[in-house]
């Protein structure tokens, strides 16, 4: 009995002793903890308040605004701790005093953290990008968004979020790419050498023709670079705004090529040419046109062509024998040009060449591409509904046939040829460097367009040219005829023509 009095004393003095405690401290706990709950309120709501409030004011630099946001919250936490710490009578002198003398113990701790500190103030003295800017700095691309106290905030283009210490920026290469209003832009392309330079700058320069462009500190330039082993390297360049570089320089990438491609400027790339005799004669299947006159060697020289065209009312003018004579010694003298003659077919040439030839071979000219840029309104077309005639147009290069001529008859067979493509004159005839399939450079005469002829149809869209030649009919035949029968000549040679393709493609849809 006396045992369990005993206990029940202890137990009560206990508990009489907690109620004392927690009602001597009980005031200290929660003042305390109000105290903690409303200073860390407090160093959230003025630190967002002061960052909204000063990003407003022009005049502070917005790098600066997410330091000072920091300093004022990490500020209040420390006097809320200060004063938590006082409500249970702790010294502020004292508190002080132990942290001067564990200044050193904690600089040694937190050395690393500090120097982040360190680099953050100089990043900020120094400011080598701003707010927005668009920053490399070691293996990291994207714009500031922040420099903290320990770290930055970096925002990738593809909407990553990096943070990195201030200190491993700080010790790093930086690279702005918006420190400067404005960019320049350089865009380098490699162009066959047989590219005429002039069309070249032309349409390079023609991309620079968009607002974006700026004419100083310099206008827009066509540069060549150097001579490389396939290619010559030219180069555009121009400048813009910072703000404008980025999509500018996306926007040139993506019309470069079709440029190239409408202007006929070939781009050289790496390809593997495999060679073997049984291909070094290439023949294609010959026809003859379906009109009222038919297209053969003696029609042609007994001069039937030319009779037919001067019967029609408002046709061009016929050259007589001997003009056509005189314009074929321009080119190749009587006696010939001391090597071995080639003609280079391209079009009707192909499946109809009416001269006698040794071999046909494949090959290729540069300089010149094939494309349906001669109206006529005489043998495949008429003055209601002209049609369209091939011819090698600036620029590119293009496959055709190279017919090796003999040498005994080669004038003779070349006269023929004027009688037939040159009657009206509409054609520039050109000795051109050919490269045939063995690698082997011959001279071919070849018939080029003349840009200054009334005939020269100067139009891009493929779809108009296919509706004209649907509709054109003369006395040789239909333009569609002319047109398929070269398709199909140059499927047999395995040649891929864009332009004769998409053509194809709208005449068969329509």
């Amino acid at each position: 009995m006396d045992k369990m009095n005993i206990n029940f004393e202890i137990i009560s003095n206990l508990i009489n002793s907690s109620i004392q405690i927690f009602v001597s401290y009980a005031g200290q706990v929660l003042g305390a903890t109000l105290i903690l709950i409303i200073g860390f309120y407090f160093a959230g709501k003025l630190s967002k308040i002061a960052r909204k409030n000063l990003s407003r004011i022009k005049k502070i630099d917005p790098l600066i605004v997410p330091i000072i946001g920091n300093i004022i919250r990490y500020g209040i936490i420390i006097i809320t701790i200060i004063a938590v710490l006082g409500q249970f009578g702790v010294q502020t002198t004292s508190i002080i005093a132990v942290l001067g003398a564990a200044g050193l113990a904690i600089g040694l701790a937190l050395q690393g953290t500090l120097s982040n500190v360190a680099a953050g103030v100089m990043l900020l003295l120094l400011r080598p990008f701003n707010t927005g800017d668009w920053v490399e700095t070691g293996n990291v691309s994207g714009t500031i968004k922040e420099v903290g106290l320990f770290t930055t905030i970096i925002d990738t283009f593809d909407n990553v979020y990096v943070s990195i210490p201030n200190s491993s920026i700080w010790n790093s290469t930086i690279i702005n790419h918006s420190h400067y209003e404005t960019r320049r832009i350089d865009v380098d392309i490699g162009i066959h050498y047989d590219t005429d330079l002039d069309l070249a700058s032309k349409t390079l320069l023609k991309l620079a023709e968009d607002e974006r462009v700026l004419n100083k500190p310099k206008e827009p330039q066509f540069l060549v670079m150097k001579y490389d082993d396939s290619a010559i390297i030219v180069r555009l360049r121009l400048y813009s705004h910072t703000k404008d570089w980025y999509a500018l320089y996306t926007d040139l990438m993506r019309k470069l090529k079709p440029a190239l491609d409408e202007a006929g400027i070939e781009i050289p790339y790496p390809h593997r040419v495999i060679n073997s005799k049984k291909f070094s004669v290439m023949p294609t299947s010959k026809k003859i046109n379906k009109g009222l006159v038919k297209l053969t060697k003696k029609n042609i020289d007994d001069g039937r062509l030319g009779e037919k065209i001067k019967s029609i009312s408002g046709s061009d003018k016929v050259l007589t024998k001997k003009e056509l004579i005189e314009e074929r010694r321009k080119i190749i003298p009587d006696d010939g040009i001391g090597e071995d003659i080639y003609i280079f077919g391209y079009g009707s040439l192909l499946w109809n060449p009416t001269i006698n030839y040794e071999t046909q071979h494949l090959a290729k000219i540069y300089g010149f591409h094939r494309s349906f840029c001669m109206k006529t309104h005489l043998g495949r077309g008429s003055f209601k509904y002209p049609g369209l005639m091939l011819g090698l147009d600036r620029g590119g290069s293009c496959i055709g046939s190279a017919y090796k001529l003999n040498r005994n008859d080669a004038i003779k067979n070349i006269d023929i040829l004027f009688k037939r493509e040159m009657v009206t004159g509409a054609y520039k005839p050109k000795l051109l460097k050919t490269t045939l399939d063995n690698h082997e450079i011959v001279s071919s005469l070849a018939f080029t367009v003349d840009k200054k002829h009334k005939n020269y149809f100067n139009e891009k869209n493929t779809s108009i040219k296919a509706s004209m030649i649907s509709k054109a009919n003369g006395f040789l035949g239909t333009c569609k005829e002319y047109f398929e029968y070269t398709l199909e000549s140059l499927e047999e040679l395995n040649i891929i023509d864009k332009e004769m393709r998409a053509i194809s493609l709208h005449l068969k849809n329509n």
